[in-house]
Order: C-alpha cells, then sequence, then structure tokens
C-alpha cells in the first residue's frame, strides 16, 4: 500500500525542479492560498478559547464581608474564529461582578455565576459552553466605623551634623476604619507606608499614603502628611563630678578621678538646658576589683536627661584607695 505525500513533502519534491525565477511566484500563490484558508475556516468552523474570569462581591451597604472569597473561574468560549480572535484581543480576562443584598441567599453557584459570565462575553456571536467554578458562601457582617491613630513608618537618615527635634507626626492625626465590628475591636492603630529619605538637612513636610487595605477592611483615607522639625546636631563638653555609693562603714577612702569629662550630643536649641547636674555618674564600692595590682571600680551613667542624644565618657573606670584607721 502507498502512502499518498503530504503537501509539504510534495513540494519539497517538486521544487528543485521549477526554475529559480519561478519560485517566488509559487511563493506569493502558496502565501495567498493560506490567506484564503484561513479566512474560509476562521469565518466558518466553530473554535473554543479557554479565558479566566475575575469575580468581584458587592454586598449591601450596611453589609461588609468577613473574608474575600475565591475570585478565579476559568471558562471555556465557543464561537467562529475571528470572534474568538477578537474577543482575546480586546478582553483577555472576563471581569463579572455578583450582587448580593442583606434578604439575598449568600451561596454563589456555578449557575449564578454562569449567567452573568454568559451576558459579559465581547461579542453576542460567542457563547459559554463550560465553566469552571467552585460554589462559595459569602460570610457578612454588619458594617461598621472606628476612628483610630495613624502610626508613621519610617526609615530616615539624617545629613551630617542633623537630627529629628521633634517626633513624628501626621495630618491628620487619626482616620476613620469601615469594616466588620469583629475585626474593628482589635485594631488600634492604621500604620502608613514606609518614609524613605536620606540627607535630610530640613524640617519633613511630605504626602504618604496609608497602608492600604484589605477587600473587608479599609480606611477612607489614601494619604496623609508626615511632618518633623530637622535641627543642627552639635556636642558639647562638661565635667561631671563622681558620686560614690557603698563605700565602706570603718575605713576612710579616696577615688580618681573625682570627676570625668562628659561628650554630649543634643540639639543646638538645646545647647543650654545641658549642664552638670543634669547627669549622675556613679561608682559602686560592691563592685571593686582589682586588675594589675590596682583596684578600679567602674562608672555607670544612671542620670541624663532626655534632650541628650548621645554621651560617651572618659575614662570608663576610678581608681580607689582605702585608709585605715588608727
Amino acid at each position: 500500500m502507498v502512502t499518498p505525500e503530504k503537501p509539504w513533502q510534495l513540494l519539497r519534491r517538486l521544487l528543485p525542479s521549477i526554475p529559480k525565477e519561478g519560485r517566488w511566484e509559487l511563493t506569493v500563490c502558496i502565501g495567498i492560498a493560506f490567506i484564503f484558508w484561513l479566512v474560509i475556516n476562521l469565518t466558518t468552523e466553530e473554535h473554543t478559547i479557554k479565558k479566566p474570569v475575575r469575580v468581584s462581591y458587592v454586598v449591601s451597604e450596611d453589609e461588609v464581608l468577613l473574608s474575600a472569597p475565591t475570585s478565579d473561574a476559568e471558562a471555556t468560549i465557543s464561537g467562529p474564529g475571528w470572534e474568538l480572535l477578537w474577543s482575546n484581543f480586546f478582553q483577555p480576562v472576563i471581569d463579572v461582578s455578583i450582587y448580593r443584598n442583606r434578604a439575598d441567599s449568600k451561596v454563589i453557584t456555578q449557575v449564578d455565576l454562569s449567567a452573568v459570565v454568559s451576558e459579559s462575553l465581547y461579542s453576542s456571536e460567542t457563547e459559554l459552553d463550560k465553566l469552571m467554578f467552585f460554589p462559595v458562601t459569602l460570610e457578612t457582617e454588619t458594617k461598621a466605623s472606628k476612628i483610630i491613630p495613624i502610626v508613621v513608618n519610617t526609615q530616615v537618615d539624617y545629613a551630617e551634623g542633623f537630627q529629628g527635634k521633634t517626633s513624628f507626626t501626621t495630618v491628620p492625626d487619626s482616620v476613620e476604619v469601615w469594616g466588620p465590628v469583629s475585626k474593628l475591636d482589635s485594631l488600634t492603630y492604621w500604620p502608613t507606608d514606609t518614609l524613605r529619605l536620606k540627607n535630610v538637612a530640613s524640617n519633613i513636610n511630605q504626602e504618604i499614603g496609608l497602608s492600604r487595605g484589605t477587600e473587608t477592611i479599609a480606611p477612607i483615607l489614601s494619604k496623609v502628611k508626615v511632618q518633623q522639625q530637622v535641627e543642627v546636631f552639635t556636642e558639647k563638653e562638661l565635667f561631671v563630678p563622681v558620686q560614690v555609693i557603698n563605700p565602706p562603714a570603718r575605713d576612710s577612702f579616696s577615688i580618681f578621678p573625682r570627676q570625668v569629662r562628659l561628650k554630649v550630643g543634643v540639639l543646638q536649641s538645646n545647647y543650654d538646658q545641658i549642664r552638670p547636674d543634669s547627669f549622675r555618674l556613679t561608682a559602686d564600692l560592691n563592685g571593686m576589683r582589682t586588675e594589675d595590682g590596682r583596684n578600679s571600680i567602674p562608672l555607670t551613667l544612671e542620670k541624663r536627661p532626655r534632650s541628650a542624644i548621645s554621651v560617651t565618657f572618659n575614662p570608663r573606670v576610678a581608681e580607689y584607695f582605702f585608709f585605715k584607721k588608727e
């Protein structure tokens, strides 16, 4: 039995016998024939394609969804080839909405969704053959609101010699949030997006977005203004006396040094507020130890003002001496 040649096999066998000047005409003819075949095929024959369906669920104004149900489905669409081709181009995803009032059934079946998808097809020449969708139950709750403070998220690097004078604040400082009562009860604040700034050398007054909500809970505002005062950062040196605690009851003693130099980082506006009595530097003789034949005690900074951004001091230990009483 002789197997008939396929068209491309026949063309390959006959092509060498065709003069070179005729091969171009042959190619054009084959191309035109293919186009005619394609047009006839797409116009007269039925074809099918699969398309994703994106479902959104809408409930009555006094209700809100407790959780976001699945929004994915897949539709098999049939119709003439040209209609499916245009449909795929202009409607790559079928977007539909399911509406449910308080009195309606909250169960969404495949039949319910099929009816909505059929009405949403791009072309009336196409139709829904099949829909892959598992039924969902919409869990709802009474809609409520709550006003909560806004918390700023920041990643701010200040220019050399500058520092934030105040904490970050927002305008407004609170926001109204809508959602289910059960979820609002545990909600205590709403964060902003992260404010990222570098080499800051002036006051901050910038608009930033609030963190996005979910399908079930969200703020009524999308943006707020973040503010902070920024000031020149400087350093002040001062000497603070060392206070001895837990001294021995019987013997007299001496400690060296009696005062220590502190270097305090402070904002320029707070410079004059930093004084020696703003600090308490102590040496606890209960913690005394002997190193290299010398008596030494670590120094502890027990008190510092809030305006002191950084404090360093040297030496970190003091030496002490006992004098036996006769």
